[in-house]
């Protein structure tokens, strides 16, 4: 008896922890029929508006959707892998997200190195431009946005 009562409690438990990994949502990946409809769904996803968006950079046969977003008072830029696959799109999210303004108004410049869906690496430079920016001896023409001022440029990495 005793021993029966043993297996039943494993066997209940192995059912549980494979329910509870199977049911996970956080590993899947969504698919839309649109480029469009991927963005919409990133937008949703990470609790921003759709004038958020700061560009769709193409760099070395790879989409990105670069955004701004609030977190704490706080200004920061967020990127995202496009991905076409089988005729379907897919957004999914880079890490890391950088604060390029603290909510007490100090600006803060960032380089960071993202890495695609496909495994193919970037370097991200983000921050905010001044009057008269100066981005010191680094040698791109970020994109910058009129109305919040973020610069961000992407390029791929040499390693």
């Amino acid at each position: 008896m005793k021993r029966t009562l043993i297996f039943v409690f494993l066997a209940a438990a192995v059912l549980l922890v494979g329910w509870i990994g199977f049911s996970s949502k956080s590993d899947s990946v969504q698919w839309f029929e649109t480029e469009q409809q991927a963005i919409n769904y990133g937008v949703k996803e990470e609790d921003i508006q759709s004038d958020d968006i700061l560009g769709k950079p193409k760099v070395n046969g790879e989409t990105f959707v670069i955004y701004k977003f609030r977190s704490d008072g706080d200004l920061g830029v967020g990127t995202a892998n496009l991905v076409k696959k089988n005729h379907k799109y897919s957004w999914q999210p880079t890490k890391p997200k950088v604060i390029v303004k603290t909510k007490g108004g100090r600006a803060t410049a960032a380089s960071t190195t993202l890495e695609s869906v496909s495994g193919k690496k970037f370097t991200f430079y983000a921050g905010i431009a001044n009057e008269s920016p100066n981005y010191g001896n680094l040698t791109f023409d970020p994109i910058v946005d009129s109305a919040s001022h973020i610069y961000y440029f992407l390029e791929p990495s040499n390693f």
